[in-house]
């Protein structure tokens, strides 16, 4: 799946229940674990992972992430940990919702010994259930889609391609994209992070946002800006080129990092004329400094261009500067 980008750790699961070791305690759990790595067995790591839910697509998927799991590192110390508060109990990208197979209760992390200086780790999600401890992978499941049109002009120039907004998920648990949609292939072949969130039941304020973006095309078709509507400072601006294998795009969403710019409170990276020519992209940033800024408190517009190659090669050129 090309474009599933996996948040949580995966595990390649196929034991059956009847199977399962009966790993009680923390110590056992940490011994099992640490036997099944060392030996590099994937029948004693299937043995403390809990694959209900997976799919055979899943389990095949899976299997080939055994070599990151089973390296040769001298490990050291295993421990049980608390779950990261940036810890995700699931991701929807792309219509697929991606969770474990039951609700993690921690991470397992193995601290790797120091090798000419330098410690690593790595750490996978485990849970207990009915009293015995299992690593839980991801299971992968289809989620509803609702798609909505975008402003008029998101259609790319050769009318190769064309912008929506995406709805997916379930109630409670539903997320907003752009979705970047092939019309020859009559599907949305990649997506990008909206910024507008669907809280609560009315999701009417949060989609018609969604729906005021403005996407700027070069001549060319070869690149694009999606502009997102600015509420509040809210909204980005992403910057996408289409590679040479078309239904391929590479993004960058602009920061003030880009420009070099600190000391900002609040700030917004806008089209101002938009694409001067095939490559020369034409934009501004306004916000106002925070206490750490050349004028705290002060509000500051400055354009800038952007020459751009492709979403990765780019040269930022300060034009102007007011401030109020």
């Amino acid at each position: 799946m090309k474009y599933l980008r996996l948040t949580f750790t995966l595990l390649f699961a196929i034991t059956p229940l009847s199977t399962w070791a009966q790993s009680s305690s923390p110590t056992e759990f940490i011994a099992a674990y640490r036997t099944a790595i060392q030996e590099k067995s994937p029948e004693k790591l299937n043995a403390i992972t809990y694959s209900v839910g997976m799919s055979e697509a899943d389990k095949n998927q899976l299997a080939s992430h055994l070599d990151t799991i089973f390296n040769d590192k001298p490990i050291g110390e295993i421990s049980l940990e608390s779950l990261p508060a940036t810890f995700k109990s699931f991701v929807i990208m792309n219509g697929k919702k991606l969770e474990p197979t039951y609700p993690p209760a921690g991470m397992i992390k193995i601290q790797y010994e120091t090798v000419n200086g330098a410690s690593s780790s790595s750490s996978r999600a485990y849970a207990i259930i009915d009293g015995r401890y299992f690593l839980v992978p991801n299971k992968i499941t289809d989620v509803p889609v609702h798609i909505y049109p975008l402003n008029p002009g998101s259609d790319s120039p050769d009318n190769d391609y064309r912008f929506v907004v995406q709805k997916e998920g379930d109630a409670g648990a539903e997320t907003l994209v752009y979705g970047f949609m092939s019309l020859s292939a009559g599907r949305v072949v990649w997506t990008i992070p909206c910024a507008y969130k669907l809280e609560g039941a009315d999701d009417t304020w949060p989609l018609k946002s969604a729906q005021a973006a403005h996407v700027y095309w070069s001549k060319d078709g070869a690149r694009f800006v999606l502009d997102e509507e600015n509420y509040q400072f809210m909204g980005n601006a992403v910057l996408g080129t289409i590679a040479a294998a078309k239904n391929s795009v590479t993004t960058h969403t602009f920061v003030p990092s880009d420009l070099h710019m600190s000391g900002l409170g609040q700030w917004r990276i806008r089209v101002n004329k938009g694409w001067i020519t095939p490559t020369t992209l034409s934009l501004e940033i306004s916000g106002v400094y925070d206490s750490t800024g050349p004028t705290p408190g002060a509000s500051f517009t400055q354009d800038f261009t952007c020459e751009v190659n492709d979403a990765t090669h780019y040269q930022f050129v300060k034009q102007g500067n007011s401030e109020h």
